[in-house]
């Protein structure tokens, strides 16, 4: 949805830092009905930061585990690491091997699976033997996460039982927000981002059919409908109003043809208004920073590395640019302060290697890389929910959905592509008065349609200190262009009767647009079809 930019100061960030300090602790209960339970640790020593966290849902399996801690380990603890911590899966126990770093003078722990982990598949991460010394061990008391069902293979990789809504978020949070009462209800900057655990069949999810979301008079609500395999968004036009909601699902079906019972969840958004929208760089602040190291991951920041079979693990397109965050009214979202980055806000990043197995050059240009937000990016800042002491800095959540193009029209057709559920975890603080925020997040793209490449992104964003002047966040404003299609003016002799046509653009559809009448029609000989 739109959003009008005010340059104003952060002073609504500063004072949530005042605030934050005063929380209750934290409580809730996983998405199996089984409580894990956030007790914030009282000692100067403790964990501050963990990927995933207790509780996380649909984390990406490729994904690596990485902890931060408000002290360095003893070097001891971090050479004899798998002595002292473990990552079992929870229904038998069977460990995982992996490798591990320690980052930032050992304040810092990146645990690298040596094969992915399993989709659909809850995993337990253990304290063993000696533990990790003297840092606080309640966060590993009962630490679990549960990986991502497949989007596509086998039924039992993709989902458990029968054809259900496994969740909507925020009307259904993880364990880390499910007893804060101000992220226990969506606001009017949410989008719903509903999770199967089957792929859905796109022809019965149309929206304003399958699919409503109307208002207390009954009327049908503008949406963009995002779809892709398991996953189902709706991104309000508009703000929504403080009025009852009613979200309706009757029709939809799997692939494999099972019609899902139907749902009606409703729900009154609260208002967040008056708001203030800050101005994050995507990178740091500074000329003399440009090879800055995460603080989470010891990698280069906004790098998307893509490892696959395919390019290799040097392949890499850095992003920059910057985003407009809007924040709601600070005093009445004590516990968690809703934070929006509006769809459309677009990042650049560099052109990619495409080398075959990283060595050999495949003659591909890819050009300049476009990250485009599909949707509103919504998410929370709250109180760091390990540790209780007042320099323990605050956590950011952040759920987005993005499409990634490539200017190369070759490149453009191997790589552009939608990516829905990403899901952003940080640490937020204030460094002489300047917001800024360490995240970390997984993306799996697919390369040149053979495989899914596995992206661990380290995130760095910095508020500008003189909002009256920080820039204005770009946008994509070039006229929508088809780039290239398949079969091709050159390749029409190869195409067999049943093959796909497919129409690569230079920018992101808007989904809507694509099911009016007369935007796509197809003629044989001469006829519509």
């Amino acid at each position: 949805m739109k959003t009008k930019i005010n340059h104003r100061t952060i002073t609504s960030f500063i004072a949530l830092w005042v605030l934050l300090p005063n929380l209750l602790l934290l409580s809730g209960c996983g998405g199996d009905n089984s409580a894990i339970t956030f007790t914030r640790s009282p000692t100067s020593k403790s964990l501050i930061f963990a990927y995933p966290y207790p509780g996380q849902r649909e984390v990406t399996p490729s994904a690596q585990v990485v902890l931060r801690f408000s002290a360095p380990l003893d070097e001891n603890v971090a050479a004899d690491l798998e002595n002292r911590l473990q990552l079992v899966t929870a229904e038998d126990d069977n460990a995982i091997t992996f490798d591990h770093d320690a980052v930032d003078d050992n304040r810092g722990l990146v645990l690298r699976p040596v094969d992915k982990l399993t989709p659909n598949t809850e995993y337990r991460l253990q304290l063993i033997g000696e533990g990790i010394g003297g840092i606080d061990t309640s966060p590993f008391r009962d630490f679990r996460f549960r990986t991502a069902g497949a989007q596509q293979g086998f039924a039992e990789t993709i989902g458990d039982g029968n054809f259900e809504l496994l969740s909507i978020a925020p009307l259904d949070q993880t364990a880390l927000l499910a007893s804060i009462d101000d992220a226990r209800q969506p606001n009017d900057m949410s989008t719903l981002r509903m999770v199967f655990n089957r792929l859905l069949d796109p022809a019965t999810a149309n929206y304003g059919e399958q699919v409503k979301l109307v208002d207390a008079q009954g009327s049908l609500v503008r949406v963009s409908l995002l779809l892709q395999g398991r996953y189902l968004v709706l991104d309000p036009m508009n703000d929504l109003k403080a009025v009852k909601h009613t979200l309706i699902l009757s029709g939809l079906r799997s692939r494999d043809g099972e019609t899902l019972p139907d749902i009606e969840r409703t729900f009154t958004p609260v208002a967040t208004i008056p708001r203030e929208t800050a101005i994050l760089k995507v990178g740091a602040l500074g000329e003399h920073q440009p090879g800055l190291a995460s603080r989470l991951t010891g990698k280069s920041i906004n790098e998307v590395p893509l490892e696959s079979f395919v390019l290799g693990t040097e392949s890499f397109t850095k992003l920059e640019g910057d985003l407009a965050a809007d924040l709601g009214f600070v005093p009445h979202f004590a516990d968690a302060a809703p934070l929006r980055v509006p769809a459309g806000s677009v990042l650049r990043g560099s052109p990619v290697a495409v080398n075959i197995l990283g060595e050999v050059n495949a003659g591909i240009e890819t050009g300049e890389v476009l990250i485009t937000l599909l949707s509103d990016a919504n998410g929370y800042l709250i109180a760091n929910p390990f540790s209780n002491a007042k320099d323990a800095p605050r956590y950011a959540l952040l759920n987005m959905d993005a499409a990634m193009t490539a200017a190369g029209s070759i490149a453009n057709a191997a790589l552009s592509q939608n990516l829905l559920n990403i899901q952003v975890v940080g640490l937020a603080i204030v460094e002489d008065g300047v917001l800024v925020m360490d995240a970390v997040s997984v993306v799996e793209p697919e390369i040149l349609g053979l495989e899914r490449a596995s992206g661990l992104l380290s995130f760095r964003l910095e508020a500008y200190a003189d909002q009256r002047n920080a820039p204005v966040p770009p946008t994509d404003t070039r006229p929508l262009e088809l780039q290239s299609w398949s079969p091709g003016d050159n390749f029409q002799p190869n195409a067999r009767p049943g093959d796909p046509v497919i129409l690569n653009f230079n920018k992101p559809l808007d989904p809507a647009s694509v099911f009016l009448d007369g935007a796509i029609t197809v003629n044989v000989n001469g006829i519509p079809l």
